[in-house]
């Protein structure tokens, strides 16, 4: 019996980047051999990790664009008039 293959998780994004090449070596196999409809189904899995890591890419983006927004001092505002 083979010993399960154990996945540690370090970066999520990597992971997913890691996990959507996978899907797609077994999508290329698994059209090679003339399993079509599992070719198929594993190019939606693929298709959605692949999504998935856009979406978060976007989310990160868009939470540094709002962090640097409130870092960023406002213009025109004195120090005496803010107290």
């Amino acid at each position: 019996m083979t010993k399960p293959t154990e996945l540690k998780l370090c970066d999520p994004l990597q992971d997913a980047e890691a996990i959507k090449r996978c899907l797609e070596y077994l999508r290329i196999e698994a059209k090679r051999t003339g399993l079509s409809f599992a070719a198929h189904l594993i190019g939606v899995a693929a298709e959605a990790v692949s999504d998935s890591i856009a979406l978060t890419e976007k989310s990160v983006a868009q939470v540094e664009r709002n962090d640097a927004a409130r870092v960023r001092p406002v213009s025109g505002v004195s120090m005496s008039r803010r107290h």
